[in-house]
C-alpha cells in the first residue's frame, strides 16, 4: 500500500460530462432502406431460423482474419517492471527466457518481441489456421529462429513438449471462449508458468460490460437467422443498431452512455468487430471472479495495465481517496474501484508462487537491472493527466524529478548509474530518485529499457544508414501497404515495440535506399503506386506538389531529429565516412 499514499500534484478541474453528439447518416443499403418509415414495408424483417440449431456453431471465429496488431504491454520488460513497482522480484532477461503467448492471432506482438530479445524463446498459439500461417510467414521472412507457432484448440493443447515459461501472456480471448476452454488456459498457467513467473490476461470487465451486453444481443438477435458469411452478418448487425439508434428504440433513449458506445462501434473495423462481438462465447467477469479464479492455482494478483491506473490518485476520484486509503490490500481495493470507474476492459498481471512482496528500501534492488529512458528526442516538463472529471498535473521542474528527466533524456542508465554519476542528486535518498523515476514512466514519455543505448557513429562528411534487424526491414518495406497508421520497430534497448508513424517509416526506408536527394520524390512514388493520401491535422494533402512540401519537410525534421534516437536504439545501424580523405 505504500506507492498508493505518494501524494501527487493534484488540480481539480470541474467538467461537465458529454455525451458524443449523434448525426445519423444514410444507414441502409438500398436492400433495406425506405426513405419514409412504413411498417408495412419493413425496413428490417425478423427472419425466422428454421431449423437451426444456433448452439452448433464453432466457439470461436475461423472465416475472418483478426487484425494482427503490436501490444506494447505485453512485452517482458514492462511486466517486469510492474512486478518490481509492486515489490516482487522481476524475470532475468539477460540471459535465456521463455514466454508464450495463448490466442496469439497474427502473430504480430509475438514477432516483434522475438525480435526485440534474440536470446528469449518465444511461443505463439492460436487455432485459427489463417493466423497461424500468416505469423510462421512473417517469422520466416523475418529471419527468427527464436520463435514457434503452434495451431491447436487449446483443449487439446499438448503441453507436454513446451518448456516452463517466464512469462505467459493472454490478451483478447479469455471473456469469448467457452467455460471450457476457458478452464483449459487456467490449467494450462497451472502446469507451465514457472515459479515466479508472470501472467498477464485482458478481458471484458464488469460493470461497465453490463452496458455493451445487450448491444451484442441486439445485433445477434438480428442476424441469428440471416444466411451468408460472418462479415455479411456483422454489416446486418451494425445496419440494424442504426435503425435502433436513428429510431430511438427506449434502450437508447433511456441509457445515453448506450449510444455513444455504440457510435464507437460503428467506427470499428468489419474484422474488430467480428471476433468482438460475433463469436459464440462473450462474458464479461467482475475482477474477483478473476482474482479468485488465479489464487485457486496459486497465482497472486501484482498491478494492473497501463502503469498509471496502480497510482490511487490517478485512478481514484478526490472524494473517494481517503475511503479507498482503508482497503486492507490491493485485491480488496480493486475490487472496488472497479465499480468506482466503471471498469468496461481490464489487464491485469499476476505472479506465481510468490513468497510476499517488499516495501520501501526492500525494492531497491529488484530495480537495480532495469535502464529507464526514452524514444523520445524532446519532454514535456510538465504532463496533464485525466482522471474522470479531475486533471492531475505532473510537473518535473523541481528536484530530483529535473535531474532524473534531463540524465535520461541523454541515454538510458540504471538506478545505481544515475545515484553515482549525478552530483544533483546525491542529498537525495535513493528511494525519492526512484519515485522520480516512477514519476516519470507515470508521465508516459519515460519507460523501462532492457539495456543501455548503442553508440552513435563518429562524426563524419557522410552518414550510411542501414536496418540490421530484418524484422524492421521487413515492417518499412511493407507499411505504405497497410491500413495502419502506426508502425512498431522491434528495438533491443527498449525490449518493446517503438512507434513511428507511416511517413517516417517511408523516410527512413528510403534513407537506407537512395541518396538523400531522392528521398522525398522516392517516397510519393511509393505512396502514388499503393495509392495512399496524407492525412495531416485532419486535412487530405493532394497533388504532387503539396505531398513534395509534406514530405520534404518530415525528412527534415527526422534527419535532424529522430535519426540519432533510432540509431541509438538499435533499430537503424549508422556508420561515417570522409569524402574528402587527406
Amino acid at each position: 500500500m505504500a506507492m498508493f499514499e505518494k501524494s501527487l500534484i493534484l488540480k481539480r478541474v470541474n467538467q461537465s460530462s458529454k455525451v458524443l453528439p449523434t448525426t445519423p447518416t444514410a444507414m441502409f443499403t438500398k436492400s433495406l432502406i425506405t426513405k419514409k418509415v412504413n411498417l408495412t414495408k419493413k425496413c428490417f424483417m425478423i427472419i425466422k431460423a428454421g431449423n437451426k440449431n444456433h448452439n452448433m456453431k464453432p466457439e470461436y471465429l475461423t472465416d475472418i482474419f483478426y487484425p494482427s496488431h503490436f501490444y506494447d504491454f505485453m512485452s517482458p520488460v514492462l511486466l517486469n517492471y510492474l512486478a518490481a513497482l509492486h515489490g516482487f522480484a522481476p524475470r532475468s532477461l539477460q540471459g535465456a527466457f521463455n514466454y508464450c503467448e495463448l490466442g496469439c492471432g497474427g502473430g504480430m506482438t509475438t514477432n516483434t518481441l522475438a525480435a526485440a530479445y534474440p536470446q528469449g524463446n518465444f511461443y505463439g498459439v492460436d487455432m485459427n489456421p489463417a493466423h497461424i500461417a500468416y505469423a510462421r510467414q512473417w517469422a520466416t521472412d523475418a529471419l527468427l529462429n527464436n520463435i514457434q507457432f503452434i495451431e491447436a484448440n487449446l483443449c487439446v493443447l499438448d503441453g507436454s513438449q513446451l518448456p516452463e515459461f517466464d512469462f505467459i501472456t493472454i490478451h483478447g480471448l479469455y471473456s469469448w471462449v467457452s467455460p471450457k476452454t476457458r478452464r483449459a488456459i487456467v490449467d494450462f498457467i497451472q502446469d507451465k508458468l514457472c515459479p515466479g513467473g508472470i501472467m498477464m490476461i485482458s478481458y471484458n470487465a464488469m460493470p461497465g460490460s453490463a452496458l455493451i451486453q445487450p448491444i451484442r444481443e441486439m445485433m445477434l438477435a438480428y442476424t441469428s437467422g440471416i444466411a451468408g458469411d460472418t462479415r455479411t452478418k456483422v454489416d446486418e448487425g451494425i445496419a440494424y443498431l442504426r435503425y435502433l439508434c436513428e429510431h430511438e428504440a427506449a434502450y437508447f433513449t433511456d441509457n445515453p452512455m448506450a449510444k455513444t458506445a455504440v457510435e464507437h462501434i460503428f467506427d470499428r473495423s468489419t474484422d474488430y468487430l467480428a471476433h468482438e462481438f460475433f463469436n459464440a462465447h462473450w462474458t464479461p467477469f467482475y475482477f474477483m471472479e478473476v482474482a479468485e479464479t488465479m489464487a485457486a492455482i496459486d497465482l497472486t494478483f501484482v498491478g494492473t495495465l497501463p502503469v498509471h491506473a496502480n497510482y490511487l490518485e490517478i485512478t481514484i476520484p478526490s472524494t473517494f481517496r481517503e475511503f479507498f486509503k482503508t482497503a486492507p490490500d490491493r485485491v480488496v481495493l480493486e475490487r472496488h474501484k472497479a465499480f468506482v470507474r466503471n471498469e468496461r476492459f481490464r489487464r491485469d498481471v499476476y505472479i506465481k508462487s510468490a513468497t510476499g512482496s517488499v516495501e520501501g528500501a526492500a525494492r531497491l534492488p529488484l530495480f537495480e537491472a532495469f535502464y529507464f529512458g526514452t524514444e523520445q528526442e524532446t519532454v514535456q516538463q510538465e504532463i496533464t493527466l485525466q482522471n474522470g472529471n479531475e486533471e492531475i498535473q505532473l510537473s518535473y521542474n523541481g528536484e530530483p524529478s529535473q535531474t532524473i528527466a534531463t540524465s535520461l533524456l541523454a541515454h538510458p542508465q540504471t538506478l545505481p548509474e544515475l545515484l553515482t554519476t549525478q552530483p544533483n542528486l546525491a542529498d537525495f535518498p535513493a528511494e525519492d530518485v526512484l519515485d522520480g523515476i516512477n514519476m516519470l514512466i507515470i508521465g508516459g514519455e519515460f519507460r523501462p529499457f532492457v539495456s543501455t543505448s548503442y553508440p552513435l557513429p563518429p562524426d563524419g562528411n557522410r552518414l550510411q544508414l542501414s536496418i540490421p534487424n530484418a524484422f524492421n526491414r521487413l515492417l518499412l518495406e511493407q507499411a505504405h501497404l497497410s491500413q495502419e497508421s502506426t508502425i512498431y520497430l522491434a528495438s533491443p534497448v527498449v525490449g518493446d515495440g517503438v512507434a513511428i508513424n507511416l511517413i517516417e517509416g517511408l523516410l527512413l526506408l528510403g534513407l537506407v535506399e537512395k541518396p538523400l536527394n531522392e528521398v522525398s520524390f522516392w517516397a510519393y512514388q511509393q505512396l502514388e503506386a499503393a495509392g495512399k493520401t496524407l492525412n495531416i491535422e485532419g486535412e487530405t494533402i493532394e497533388g504532387q506538389t503539396a505531398l513534395m512540401a509534406v514530405l520534404n519537410e518530415q525528412l527534415q525534421k527526422l534527419f535532424n531529429h529522430r535519426i540519432s534516437k533510432l540509431i541509438e536504439l538499435g533499430i537503424l545501424g549508422g556508420s561515417t565516412t570522409d569524402c574528402n580523405p587527406a
